[in-house]
């Protein structure tokens, strides 16, 4: 560890969340890496990454320099990957469950439904419009300098609807803290990109 990274994490134990942000942007590459060669999927990579640093900074005081900075986070990324597979290896033998239980003329019934899943051109088409949201989502991101706290809000209010007075509970700052940095830096944001999405050419 150098000099400057020894500064940093000082700083950041100190509670300065710049700094520790800083820390992590030197190693968000590899992690980005890590994440996706377990996960397999870039949005479900991402979002895992963005865990591993939220969960770094809330247990940063537990963090021991018998083992470098880097190597807390890999090991932090690497349970979170885990984890993340175990329960989508649940989630899939949950439905294998629940169709074994049923009784033949259910299961059969079951099977009978017509199948009124998008066609692999719509799925396309889905997925190309998700890629291009996201993609244009981290792009507004970064010109608002979004910090990982900007990230951890955005994720856990639109995928897990979490009140700000949760997520403020988690993060040891008032209620209406969060509610301001929403309105502040994250619904810019959001409402950029729908812009841009909307006009796009059909």
């Amino acid at each position: 560890m150098d000099t400057s990274e020894r500064e940093r994490l000082a700083e950041a134990r100190a509670g300065d969340r710049q700094a520790f942000d800083r820390l992590c942007q030197t190693y968000r590459p590899e992690i980005v890496a890590l994440c996706f060669r377990f996960v397999k999927d870039r949005d479900d990579a991402q979002d895992v990454v963005q865990e591993t640093f939220a969960r770094a900074w809330q247990h940063l005081e537990s963090y021991r320099s018998e083992a470098s900075f880097r190597t807390w986070l890999w090991e932090i990324g690497r349970n979170l990957c885990l984890n993340h597979l175990r329960a989508r290896k649940s989630q899939l033998n949950q439905r294998t469950l629940r169709m074994d239980a049923m009784p033949e003329t259910e299961r059969q019934q079951t099977l009978d439904v017509p199948d009124t899943r998008p066609t692999p051109e719509e799925e396309t088409l889905d997925a190309a419009q998700m890629t291009l949201i996201r993609q244009e989502i981290r792009l507004c991101a970064a010109e608002r300098k979004w910090e990982s706290t900007d990230w951890e809000l955005f994720l856990l209010r639109v995928e897990k609807n979490l009140s700000y007075a949760e997520f403020a509970r988690r993060q040891g700052r008032d209620e209406a803290y969060w509610r301001n940095r929403w309105r502040d830096k994250i619904k810019p944001v959001l409402e950029r990109v729908r812009t841009k999405i909307a006009n796009l050419p059909a």
